[in-house]
C-alpha cells in the first residue's frame, strides 16, 4: 500500500506529465503547420490547464496516534549539580570539604553519564532507581567516612533516604515525548476493487483542485549587450 504523500504525490505527477506530452504533441503540430502553405497561418492549438478539480476515494488503516515515545535529552553538566545538591541537603549539611565534595560530584557524575547514556522511554524507571541505588549507598558510605552523618538531625540519613530523594529529582526531569503520526504518511488503499470491499466508515474522500502555473524561458539583453536567458512565470 502506498503512503497517502506518495499516493497524492503521484497523481499531480501525473497530470505534469500529461502536459509534457502534450507540449511535445504541440510541437509536432506546429511543424506540420509550418510546412503546409495554408496551416502555416493558423494558430498553433495548445492545450492549457485551467483548474483540475476531484473527489479520491482512498481507504485508512486505524490511525495510530499513540507514535513514537522518546526522551527529551537530559544535560549531564545540569544534572550532576542538582544530585550533588540533593545529597548535601539530605545531609544537612551546609557547606563540604573541597576534596569531599570531589569525592561526591565525581561518583554522581560517572553515574549519571552512564544513566544517561543508557536510558530509553521503556527502561527509565527501573534503570532510575538501579543508578540511584547505587548512588544512594556510595554517596552515604563517603560521608559516613567523613562523619558527616549527623545523629542530632530529625531525620536519620540512610542510604535509602538518600537513593529515593536522587530518584525522586532524577525522575522529575525525565520528560517522555510521544511521535504521533503524521496523516500524509499512513498507508492507504487506493484500489477500486479493494475500496469496494471496504466498509463506508473505512473510507475517506480527498478533494483536490489543481491549478496550472506555467514557466517559460525570457531572453533578454543586459547593459553589456549579453544575452541573458531566465525562467519566469508565463
Amino acid at each position: 500500500m502506498p503512503n497517502l504523500n506518495e499516493y497524492l504525490g503521484s497523481i499531480v505527477s501525473s497530470i505534469t506529465n500529461a502536459r509534457v506530452l502534450s507540449d511535445l504533441q504541440t510541437v509536432k503540430i506546429a511543424e506540420q503547420y509550418a510546412n503546409h502553405n495554408l496551416l502555416k497561418h493558423f494558430s498553433i492549438p495548445r492545450m492549457r490547464i485551467e483548474d483540475i478539480e476531484m473527489t479520491i476515494p482512498v481507504g485508512m488503516n486505524v490511525i495510530d496516534n499513540e507514535g513514537t515515545p522518546t526522551i527529551e535529552p537530559i544535560n549531564n553538566n545540569e544534572l550532576v549539580p542538582a544530585i550533588y545538591k540533593v545529597v548535601i541537603g539530605t545531609l544537612g549539611i551546609s557547606r563540604v570539604a573541597g576534596n569531599v565534595a570531589s569525592l561526591f560530584q565525581t561518583e554522581i557524575n560517572e553515574k549519571c553519564s552512564a544513566l544517561i547514556k543508557n536510558m530509553t522511554p521503556q527502561n527509565y524507571k527501573e534503570l532510575t532507581l538501579k543508578y540511584s541505588n547505587a548512588l544512594g549507598e556510595i554517596c552515604f558510605s563517603i560521608a559516613k567516612e567523613h562523619n558527616l552523618i549527623k545523629k542530632s538531625v530529625k531525620i536519620q540519613v540512610t542510604p535509602t533516604l538518600l537513593t529515593q530523594n536522587i530518584e525522586r529529582n532524577i525522575i522529575s526531569k525525565v520528560i517522555i515525548n510521544n511521535e504521533t503520526n503524521a496523516l500524509e504518511n499512513l498507508n492507504v488503499i487506493v484500489e477500486a476493487n479493494k475500496l469496494r470491499e471496504l466498509a463506508p466508515e473505512s473510507l475517506i474522500y480527498i478533494k483536490m483542485k489543481i491549478s496550472e502555473d506555467g514557466m517559460e524561458w525570457n531572453h533578454a539583453e543586459n547593459s553589456k549587450g549579453e544575452i541573458v536567458t531566465k525562467l519566469l512565470p508565463e
